[in-house]
């Protein structure tokens, strides 16, 4: 189990656009004049990123749209622009609500695709966009979710030129189990990794110095999110009785809550001093 005080294993000069994201998305640097190059530059060098990889990761991102420069009296200005915010709003939403516990109908939702279409390169590309979004391959050609409508997988299907059948209602196998169409064993794994990485912060929270607080909170918000992406999110019903994404998701919100007052204490002494006072964590509605 990693140590209070030592970073989680692959993250030092690890994905600086990723990192970037995720302070994006959970602090708010908007209300001041912005932040400067310098400022993201000593904010992600705390992560172990390079000069050069953070100024990459800048540039990137004002590319993409979610960062918008601007240039008053001195150095040039960055701050999240419209866009930018609202897909980091609906994305912090979206990470902060994954695997709370809902309520299930007991329905699937079936997609069946024809052996005949395309060739197998347009196959595959489908099978990754259905994997992307949740769905698992009860046996070729047949895709099933718990939650996603038949509206939504009509229009993935379209958007991809492919044709298929779809419904949705209970499913009665004899001798095959629903989860089978999922890998319950590598999700298994990716949780146990996280409840390595993060579990002795979630009880010894208050013994991490300002710098460290800042970096797990941060990776603890990206590594949450990369489960939510790769996990279907299955009902309790369906599950083993000792899942660990309950205990993951504990160990998530008590590790931000415990070091959210030292992190942002920390990231303030990073930015420039007309914008620490400015700095704010983001609350967003609907979590």
């Amino acid at each position: 189990m990693t140590a209070p005080g030592d970073l989680p294993r692959d993250q030092e000069g690890q994905q600086p656009q990723r990192l970037l994201g995720a302070l994006l998305a959970d602090y708010s640097f908007d209300a001041g004049p912005g932040l400067t190059s310098a400022s993201i530059i000593r904010i992600l060098g705390e992560f172990g990123v390079t000069e050069s990889g953070a100024r990459s990761a800048l540039s990137r991102a004002t590319q993409r749209g979610l960062l918008e420069a601007s240039r008053g009296s001195g150095a040039t200005r960055y701050r999240l622009g419209e866009w930018g915010r609202s897909v980091h709003q609906d994305r912090l939403v979206r990470v902060l609500r994954f695997g709370e516990a809902t309520e299930w109908d007991g329905s699937w939702t079936v997609g069946i695709v024809p052996a005949s279409v395309g060739d197998r390169v347009e196959r595959r590309r489908w099978r990754q966009r259905l994997e992307d979004v949740g769905f698992g391959s009860l046996a070729d050609g047949v895709w099933i979710h718990p939650r996603s409508t038949v509206d939504d997988l009509r229009a993935l299907a379209a958007a991809q030129g492919v044709a298929l059948a779809a419904f949705r209602g209970p499913l009665e196998l004899d001798g095959v189990s629903a989860t089978d169409a999922f890998d319950l064993r590598s999700l298994r794994a990716a949780y146990a990794r996280f409840l390595d990485e993060y579990g002795s912060f979630a009880t010894a929270a208050t013994s991490v110095d300002g710098g460290t607080a800042l970096r797990v909170r941060t990776t603890v918000l990206r590594d949450w999110r990369r489960l939510s992406l790769t996990d279907p999110d299955l009902p309790a019903a369906v599950l083993p009785a000792d899942w660990p994404q309950s205990h993951a998701r504990e160990v998530f919100l008590t590790v931000r809550r415990l070091l959210a007052r030292t992190a942002l204490a920390h990231l303030r002494t990073l930015v420039d001093a007309d914008v620490a006072d400015h700095v704010r964590p983001v609350e967003p509605d609907g979590a």
